[in-house]
């Protein structure tokens, strides 16, 4: 799916009265890395340079959520898998450019705290999101 079409979706998941759905936003995603590193879950290397140790990656890829491994504080996935979009705008908006996070399975180890970016219009099976709750 493009990063509009992944949008739209996340924004469909709920929307009440007291809690609607959205796109993670990229400094959701540098507060959950901030908060691994303070509660000191991951350390720094982990978390910046190479997430291999807990991350779902080729080598061992498997559905999310099926082994605890890939887990940490009860998040799956945040190292390896799927490249997960973000709402965070490049500096380059006006080429149609968005921010997308974490490791992504073909390239083990590519640490969790990853930031690139790719356009509005690019898909391909590694790219994801998180859809994040806002509860009123």
């Amino acid at each position: 799916m493009t990063w509009h079409e992944i949008y739209n979706a996340c924004h469909t998941v709920i929307n009440s009265e007291n809690v609607k759905s959205t796109m993670i936003y990229g400094c959701q995603w540098d507060e959950i890395i901030n908060w691994l590193l303070n509660t000191g879950v991951k350390n720094s290397d982990e978390l910046n340079v190479n997430s291999d140790s807990w991350g779902n990656y080729s080598e061992s890829l498997i559905e999310t959520g099926s082994n605890e491994k890939f887990m940490v504080n009860k998040i799956f996935d945040l190292a390896g898998n799927a490249s997960e979009w973000t709402q965070e705008a490049s500096t380059e908006l006006s080429l149609g450019i968005r921010i997308d996070r974490g490791g992504v399975y073909y390239h083990p180890g590519w640490p969790a705290s990853d930031r690139d970016s790719n356009e509005f219009g690019f898909k391909d099976e590694a790219h994801s999101s998180r859809c994040v709750l806002i509860i009123k």
